[in-house]
Order: C-alpha cells, then structure tokens, then sequence
C-alpha cells in the first residue's frame, strides 16, 4: 500500500508540474494574442472544436485507458492500437477535408472552408502519437509526459504570440494549434522510447475494443457536451460575440482541465490498480475527493469572484462584455469537473456502462435546453448548461451509493466543507472593489486576501488534505537538502 501511496503521490507533484508548466505558457500568449488579436479570430476557429474532438475521439478510440487499464498488455497489443488509430487518423482528416465547405456554409462563414482544411491536419497528426501516450501513463512516467506537453505548449504559444505581431490574425490560431500537435507528437515518441512494428492482431484489437467502446461512445458524447454551443451559436451570432463567449469557455475549461489532469490521470492508474479491493478503492475515492475538493471550489469560486478585474487587467475593455459569460460557467466549471473525477472511478472499476450512461443522458439534455433557452439569448442558454452539469452530477452521486457503497451524506460531508470556506472567501473578495479603485491594485489585493482567508481558515479548521500537501512538499524539499553534492571527482 505504501508503494503504491507514494507512486500516487509522485504521480500528482510531476502531473501538477506539467500541467502548471503548460498553463503559465498559454496565460502570457493567451493573454497577448487577446490583447493583439480582434475577438472576431477566435470566434472563426470556434466551431471547428466540435469536429476536430469528435475525429480526435474516433482515431483514438478509447484504446489508450483499454490498454492503460489491461494488466498484461503486451507488444502485439501496443502495435495494433498504433496502426488502429493512425489508419483512422487518415481516414477521418479526409472525410472532414471535403466536409470543410459544410461545416462553412451552416456556420455562414465561407472563409471557414480553408482554415478548416489546415487546422484539421492536426487530428492526423495526433493519431501519430497515441500509442506513446499511453505507453508513458502505463509506466507511470509523468514526468517525460510533462516534458513533452510543456515544451509542445511552449513552442507553440511564441509561435502564435509571433505570428500575431506580424499580422497573420487567425491563421496565427490555426498555426498554433498544428504546431502545439507536431511538437507534443515528436516528443512523445522521442521519451516513450517505443518504435511501433508490424503487427496487428484482430484478436488484440478486440478484445481492447471490447472495453473501449463504450468510451468512445460516452467521449463522443461528452465531446458534444463540450463543443455544441460553439457550433450552434456559430450560425446563431456574429462572430465577435462568439469569440467573447469562445474565449470566456476557454477559461472554464483551463481551470477544468488543470484540476482533472492533475488528478484524473494519476487517480485512474491508482483506483485501477485496487479495483478488486472494494474497501481500499473506496477509502482511496473519497480521499481524493477531499483533494479535489480543496481545490476545485476555490479556484473556480475564486475566479467568479476577480473575473472583472481580471479581464480589464490582463485583456483589456474590449473583453469586458466576456465577464458575465466568465461567472457562469464557473458553476458548470464545478459541477463537470466533480462528474469528471466520479467518471474516472467508474472506469478504474471496469464501469464503462454508468459512465456511457452518464455521458448520453447529458448530452441530450444539453441540446434539450440548448434548443428551448437559446431564443432568449446567450446568457440563458449558459444558465442552462449549468442545470444540466448539476443534474448530471447529482445523477453521478447516487449512482455511487449503490456501486460503491459511498453515501450521499458521506460524498456531501466530504466536499461541503471545502465549498463553504469557498463560499466564504469568495464573498469577502467580491466585497474589495467598494473600498478599492483601482484595477491594477484591486486584482493582486483580491487575489492575496482570498488565499489568506482561505488557507488560513483551512489551517485554523484542521484541514487534513492542507496538511499533508505542506507534508508532502516539506519530505520533497529534505530529500532534496539531504542529497550528497557531486564530488570534485564526478563534475563535468
């Protein structure tokens, strides 16, 4: 167990460096390509999220958790996802090639046609690279994947911060967003240190199809969940409001993306590995909601509250109409992120059907209330996106009580606690700006004086989950000053 608690523990310090590492990357060229760019550029490249997932879903296939999750997993296994998804890679990048003028004439944007022929490559690209993804998850080498993400990340936000000075406008996303895929491709195959042969085995391929096939169909879904509105307004606004609205589910979907990273990879590898211990599995599932819990409110809560000064600090007016798009989706932000996790536990125990279940009851009631609300304007179909995530999320919670053994009381006096203080904290901070004028000042004062009360009141409370992140870091950092210098003899 203990093995098994530090291998977890490793997981998540290099899964929150990567996914850090990345995030400080794209706020400064997220930041500046805003600042340079109009918002009518993102909003040409929106619709296209739909299509690109949905194809990116499909070459994958779900083969990588199958593999990930199969505990014997041999070579023939390995090369037979490769040819898999990098044959589907093809096949796909040239049916969206002639479905590009489609996908331009429902969205009335004909210049669409072109960009979308060019920023669909990168599916091909991608589906090159699977296989080595889940290589590295497989053997626990978070590490060589943050390498490869930060520097993919890296190369590619001076890439569209560069090209946006000289004047390229949306082609500067488009190359981004190629560039981003070429460079987390060729690392990933350069520290996974697996070269694919020429093996493909029907019986491998079904038998991990087997398991994976009901992800597929929950990640099409949830891709739809994800990506619908962009396409739907798309032929709906014009496309400075769908850029606004684009760019503030950008931010949602960052503060999504860094909680379920950090912990969806290392919790699936960790929950997997005691799936046939229901005690173990459990006490390990609500320990980790706890964690995300402590984090999760206040991050999201915690933007809700500074969004204004936010936005005016670091994009400027012209983004300021983004703010109220911002807040609510802070409350669907939460509300996926908790479904995420709960996801990633039904999966370790072999329950694909709960999560597929899950995946289409949201979907359709996505496009239920997208249909009814969207007549009465954009920030009532974003109010009902937050009553579908939160349907969803109470849907996961019981269905935990009977698979688990988990009790609602038990789930709710787990995170409760956390979304209070966060509650708390956010108040206080919403109330700063009556004292302070200034946005350059306000925004820092916020920022400090929500984390203070925050960690300050977790730390007065007892929190457990404080404690052992500052235990965690306090052994990293002795293991660190404990380590011999090299001597004269071994430096170069």
């Amino acid at each position: 167990m203990s093995d098994l608690k530090q291998s977890t523990k490793k997981a998540l310090i290099w899964s929150a460096l990567d996914k850090f590492g990345q995030q400080l990357f794209l706020m400064v060229s997220g930041i500046l390509s805003m600042r340079l760019l109009d918002p009518s550029a993102f909003g040409l490249v929106a619709p296209l999220a739909l299509y690109s997932g949905l194809a990116m879903i499909l070459s994958e296939g779900g083969l990588s958790a199958a593999l990930i999750r199969k505990t014997n997993a041999s070579r023939v296994d390995y090369n037979t996802m490769f040819w898999y998804n990098f044959g589907l890679g093809i096949l796909l990048y040239t049916v969206l090639f002639f479905a590009a003028p489609w996908v331009a004439a429902y969205n009335r944007m004909p210049q669409l046609t072109l960009i979308a022929r060019v920023q669909f490559l990168g599916i091909l690209i991608l589906s090159f690279g699977q296989i080595q993804y889940a290589n590295l998850i497989r053997h626990s080498r978070f590490k060589q994947l943050g390498i490869a993400n930060v520097t993919a990340v890296m190369v590619s936000s001076l890439t569209v911060v560069g090209l946006a000075l000289l004047g390229f406008g949306v082609w500067a996303l488009v190359a981004q967003y190629l560039l981003h895929a070429f460079t987390q491709t060729v690392m990933r195959w350069v520290l996974s240190g697996f070269i694919p042969g020429w093996m493909f085995s029907g019986k491998s391929f079904r038998e991990l199809f087997g398991f994976s096939s009901r992800i597929i169909v929950g990640s099409v879904a949830n891709n739809i969940s994800n990506n619908l509105y962009a396409s739907v307004l798309g032929s709906h606004m014009p496309t400075y409001r769908l850029g606004l609205y684009n760019q503030a589910n950008k931010v949602k979907n960052t503060s999504v993306d860094v909680i379920t990273h950090i912990f969806g990879n290392s919790l699936y590898l960790m929950l997997s590995q005691l799936q046939e211990d229901p005690l173990r599995f459990r006490q390990a599932f609500r320990k980790s909601l706890r964690t995300v819990s402590f984090l999760l409110f206040p991050a999201f809560l915690g933007l809700m509250a500074v969004a204004p000064s936010l936005v005016w600090v670091t994009i400027g007016q012209e983004w300021m109409p983004a703010v109220p798009y911002i807040r609510i989706l802070c409350f669907s932000g939460i509300c996926y992120s908790l479904s995420y996790i709960y996801g990633y536990a039904f999966k370790a125990r072999g329950r694909t059907d709960i999560t597929l279940a899950f995946d289409i009851v949201s979907a359709l009631l996505l496009v239920c209330f997208l249909l009814v609300t969207i007549r009465h304007g954009l920030i009532a179909a974003l109010w009902a996106d937050v009553a579908c995530r939160l349907i969803v999320l109470i849907g996961y919670g019981t269905a935990v009580v009977g698979t688990f053994g988990f009790r609602l009381r038990e789930q709710l006096w787990d995170a409760a606690p956390y979304a209070l203080l966060a509650v708390a904290m956010a108040a206080g901070v919403m109330t700063l700006p009556c004292l302070i004028a200034s946005s350059w000042w306000l925004l820092p004062t916020q920022i400090a004086a929500g984390s203070f009360f925050y960690l300050g009141m977790s730390k007065l409370l007892g929190s457990q989950i404080l404690e052992e992140i500052v235990e965690t870091f306090r052994k990293k950092k002795k293991k660190r000053a404990s380590e011999p210098p090299l001597s004269e003899g071994t430096q170069t």
